[in-house]
């Protein structure tokens, strides 16, 4: 049996025989013992050790309400000493309270617990006043699990929030246990359970968009499969993997808001992503081609939207910005208010060369919060929009190699590069986002 923090009533449906016999003494103030776990079909036998007694299931004789057992008992007071009170055979699962109603006996302390262990727990008592938070007319497990249902909080929900433990399933187990819960068939799920998508599922986890991908929605989702993924050349994956930014960017890349099914894609056809980003629908006598992929398996439907298959990785265009709001903040008490101004400005007051300038972290006289220039221009300082103005015409950049020495006809952010001058110097800069 589960151990359960909540007054448990266990349910079942069908009847069973007697199991074991449970003996209970009654005496002067005294069931003994007074709390008894017992399995569902055992009985349970009263015996008189003296004086007059009954046992009552039914109503509480001090507070004069149900006890709200799963079934009510109640028998005729006895005197006979050594006499049988009363027996009862236990067919329900759950949890009961009774006392003897004789006199001032239940509220001299005799009452008693009994606890019948069966296959699923059915707490009506504390449904009751779980729903009574919002519900007050709610009553038992049945209709409490029905409301919760019908607002949006189904079995699985957690308590904790009400300083309970456990779910609403832990109250009222037999209840939800006869509810089918809705299968699962989300985008994610679909990528799940796909033995053709084993990386992207990796990715839509490791990119932390389970949740998001998960949602209302409806997406559609341009599934690359794990083919496509080992045409990347060796540590591209584990490179883009390890960064988290650049992952959620390719990865929504391939993500669009809407239901897109095959029927609604037309050629020519620009669909605006998730990250912002544009891929171009191409569809000749071949088939349907999303940017440099071929959809392979279309319309694989979700209940929140729509997965295509593709046959490679779709990869946003680099873009770049200057955030000039930035430069007026720091800088318009200079009469700066955009990149290539401050740029011009560094070069022609300081002496700089536009990499030294793009490098600048502000010192001595800004503090950038640990940002430099290229931080915030990453436009006018990406290598292939810096201009050589006249006062730096004798130092002029040859080419751009990355770490393997290859020649870098466009740069890339976050990526190490090395800047090969005329004049034989070397510079090594990180474009940053």
């Amino acid at each position: 049996m589960k151990n359960k923090l909540f007054l448990s009533f266990f349910c079942i449906s069908f009847s069973i025989f007697s199991q074991t016999t449970h003996v209970v003494n009654a005496g002067m103030m005294y069931f003994n013992p007074s709390d008894l776990i017992i399995e569902q079909g055992d009985t349970v036998m009263w015996i008189n050790d003296g004086g007059t007694h009954d046992v009552n299931g039914d109503i509480n004789s001090i507070t004069n309400e149900s006890f709200n057992n799963p079934e009510t008992f109640d028998s005729p007071a006895i005197s006979t000493v050594d006499a049988q009170i009363y027996s009862h055979i236990f067919t329900i699962p759950g949890f009961y309270n009774y006392d003897c109603s004789v006199g001032s006996h239940a509220l001299n302390g005799m009452v008693g617990t009994i606890t019948v262990n069966g296959d699923c727990f059915d707490d009506d008592v504390s449904a009751t006043e779980l729903a009574a938070m919002w519900n007050p007319n709610i009553s038992g497990c049945e209709a409490a699990v029905e409301y919760f249902i019908s607002v949006g909080y189904p079995c699985s929900t957690d308590l904790s929030i009400l300083g309970m433990s456990g779910t609403i399933a832990d109250i009222c187990e037999c209840t939800c246990g006869e509810l089918t819960e809705p299968v699962s068939n989300t985008v994610v799920d679909i990528i799940v359970e796909s033995e053709d998508h084993n990386t992207l599922e990796i990715a839509v986890i490791t990119a932390g968009l389970v949740d998001s991908l998960s949602a209302e929605g409806p997406f559609t989702v341009f599934a690359p499969t794990d083919a496509a993924f080992d045409l990347l050349a060796e540590g591209v994956l584990d490179a883009v993997l390890a960064d988290i930014d650049l992952l959620t960017a390719i990865l929504t890349h391939h993500v669009a808001s809407g239901s897109l099914l095959s029927a609604d894609l037309s050629d020519d056809m620009i669909i605006t992503t998730l990250n912002e980003t544009e891929l171009m629908v191409a569809i000749d006598d071949n088939g349907v081609m999303i940017d440099n992929a071929m959809v392979i398996i279309s319309d694989i439907m979700a209940n929140n939207g729509v997965v295509h298959v593709i046959d490679a990785i779709l990869m946003p265009e680099e873009g770049c910005q200057d955030d000039n709001t930035t430069i007026a903040q720091y800088f318009s008490s200079f009469f700066i208010t955009e990149c290539g101004s401050l740029i011009n400005y560094l070069e022609a007051n300081y002496g700089y060369s536009q990499e030294d300038a793009c490098a600048w972290n502000g010192a001595p006289m800004l503090d950038l919060n640990g940002l430099i220039i290229s931080d915030i221009c990453e436009c006018s300082c990406d290598t292939e929009n810096m201009i050589i103005h006249e006062n730096n015409m004798k130092k002029e950049p040859l080419f751009t190699v990355d770490l393997l020495g290859q020649l870098v006809s466009k740069t890339t952010t976050n990526k190490p590069l090395f800047i090969i001058f005329n004049d034989g110097s070397v510079q090594k800069i990180i474009l940053t986002n």
